[in-house]
């Protein structure tokens, strides 16, 4: 459970040398969270000392070489992204609202360097000459990457030039062939305000790996602005290295016997949701969508929380659960299927790192 509320937190726990080592995402970690990890060291390490080791053996690195595998996540998405409309349905975008004096060039360089860092930001996939997907790691300089800038302070209608600056930006087709597969943009619209837009393609990058970079920007602008070397945790792998070792963990006998699980689990007809919908589902697929949100009440919220205390499940159970019954209710349908992502970093080398990983 303690292991669980760390991950949440963004701590990875990690044994070496017999001794407990600690990585995270935020700059530094509450001392609620201090104490249970010194309170409860010595069963931390028992425990990761009595699971599969394999899952915290490091990661091998990979020698140097023309092109590299892909891995299978990042060729389920070249493959859809052959089509234009899918492509930029795995557009990544963000805004942050900057207040104070921003220097255009610190900023570029501050993303030349994290972009440096990260070969997965200058990776591009081409078919090598036996007609295979490869993804190639270029150097900074084949990059091309440009920091965009553009001044709205000028204008009354700065918010409604911004919103359409972004709209295009946001519908520009990313080259896979040969990048950038990252954007950005620098936007000013008042003195001392601006927007700082980034774009990149899911085949690079997942949702864990948008607060690394945004930290890693912010903590290189600093350092050169004040002349200093950035302080970042050390990368010990790269992408690359990561795709190759999960194509050859899927050879392992534990991934084989969950393959043949599934197998069987859907050889029979898999159950189609049939919910009354109001409209009909068009002919053709479209990558139209929107997000709904709703809020439970404190007194919901509460209950909640003390039945998933009860009955030992997490809050994910209960609520996957919930839905299940929900969808069961509408469509009469007694078995439902429910695809859900999750991070897929359970392995400590991967903590720190930009990439693809979310399977």
């Amino acid at each position: 459970a303690l292991l669980k509320e760390l991950r949440a937190e963004g701590i990875a726990v990690k044994i070496v040398d017999d001794q407990l080592k600690i990585s995270f995402l935020k700059e530094g970690i509450g001392n609620d969270i201090v104490e249970k990890i010194k309170n409860n060291k010595s069963q931390i390490i028992d425990y990761l000392k009595s699971i599969e080791q394999d899952k915290f053996q490091d990661i091998p690195q990979i020698h140097s070489a023309a092109n590299y595998p892909v891995s299978n996540a990042q060729f389920r998405i070249w493959f859809e992204s052959e089509s234009k409309s899918a492509s930029l349905a795995y557009n990544i975008p963000f805004e942050l609202k900057l207040e104070g004096d921003y220097d255009k060039g610190i900023l570029e360089n501050s993303l030349l360097y994290v972009i440096e860092r990260h070969e997965i930001l200058r990776t591009v996939f081409r078919l090598d000459e036996d007609n295979e997907l490869k993804q190639y790691v270029l150097s900074i300089d084949e990059i091309k990457f440009k920091l965009l800038y553009k001044d709205f302070s000028i204008t009354d209608k700065f918010s409604q030039e911004t919103d359409q600056y972004i709209a295009v930006l946001n519908n520009e087709v990313f080259d896979l062939e040969n990048g950038p597969l990252i954007k950005a943009a620098l936007l000013k619209y008042q003195s001392d305000g601006y927007y700082f837009y980034c774009n990149m393609h899911h085949i690079i990058c997942d949702a864990w790996s948008i607060p690394i970079l945004k930290n890693e920007i912010a903590i290189t602008y600093n350092a050169l602005k004040n002349n200093t070397e950035p302080l970042l945790p050390t990368l010990r792998i790269q992408y690359k290295d990561y795709a190759s070792w999960s194509i050859e963990n899927l050879k392992q006998a534990t991934l084989l016997k969950q393959k043949e699980y599934w197998l069987d689990k859907f050889s029979d007809t898999i159950p189609v949701l049939d919910l009354p919908l109001k409209n009909i589902r068009p002919a053709v697929k479209t990558y139209n969508g929107s997000t709904l949100k709703t809020y439970f009440d404190n007194h919901t919220a509460e209950l909640i929380q003390a039945y998933k205390k009860n009955s030992t499940g997490s809050l994910y159970m209960i609520i996957a659960a919930s839905l299940h019954i929900m969808l069961s209710k509408y469509s009469g349908n007694n078995d439902t299927v429910i695809g859900s992502p999750f991070a897929a970093r359970e392995n400590i080398d991967l903590n720190n790192q930009i990439g693809f990983y979310t399977n």
